[in-house]
C-alpha cells in the first residue's frame, strides 16, 4: 500500500475570546477558564493525499480555505484533529506570493525551491520537470537574457526585446 503524502484527520480551528489577557495567560498553564466566546471557523475536515496527487481548495470567501492551508503547512495550530505528512508540503496562499518580477521564471523557480529548503543539486535535477510543468521555454536568442554592463538586464516582453530601466 502507498504511504500517503498528507493525512488531515478531523481537523478544526476555533478562535476564542478569553475576556482578558490574564485569563488567556492562565489558560496556557492549564487553569480552567470560562471562555467569553468561541467561534469555529472550520471543523471535522478529513482527507488524504497520495504521492503525485495535487489538491485545490475552493469555496466562498470566509469558508476557511486559508485557515485550512495554514494548519496543513504549520503556520497555525489546529484546535482539534491532526495533520501528518511525509515529505514537504507548501501552500500558495496568495497568487504571486514570493515571485520577484525582476527575475525570470526560471530564476523565480530556483529561488522558490531554495526557500523551501530544497538543496541546489536537487533543484538542478528538478528544473527540466519544473520547466515542463510551468511551460518555461528556452529563449530562441539566449543572448537577449544575458546581463548587460549598463543595464540590469535585457528583457524580452511580448516577443520584442527592450531594455529594462536600470534598477540600481
Amino acid at each position: 500500500m502507498i504511504r500517503p503524502a498528507l493525512v488531515v484527520n478531523g481537523i478544526g480551528k476555533a478562535y476564542v475570546e478569553y475576556g482578558g489577557e490574564l485569563r488567556r495567560f492562565a489558560s496556557w498553564f492549564g487553569v480552567p477558564i470560562t471562555l467569553e466566546s468561541q467561534h469555529w471557523v472550520i471543523r471535522n475536515i478529513t482527507f488524504r493525499v497520495d504521492p503525485g496527487e495535487s489538491v485545490g481548495i475552493i469555496g466562498q470567501n470566509g469558508a476557511g480555505k486559508s485557515t485550512l492551508l495554514k494548519m496543513i503547512v504549520g503556520t497555525t495550530r489546529p484546535t482539534e484533529g491532526d495533520v501528518s505528512m511525509d515529505g514537504r508540503v507548501s501552500a500558495l496562499l496568495e497568487l504571486g506570493l514570493g515571485f520577484n518580477l525582476e527575475l525570470t521564471g526560471r530564476e523565480n523557480a530556483v529561488h522558490s525551491a531554495g526557500i523551501t529548503g530544497i538543496p541546489h543539486a536537487q533543484i538542478s535535477e528538478l528544473m527540466p520537470e519544473i520547466e515542463a510543468f510551468a511551460e518555461i521555454v528556452r529563449p530562441a536568442y539566449p543572448n537577449l537574457f544575458e546581463r548587460d554592463a549598463d543595464a540590469r538586464r535585457v528583457c524580452c516582453r511580448d516577443g520584442a526585446a527592450s531594455r529594462c530601466s536600470d534598477r540600481g
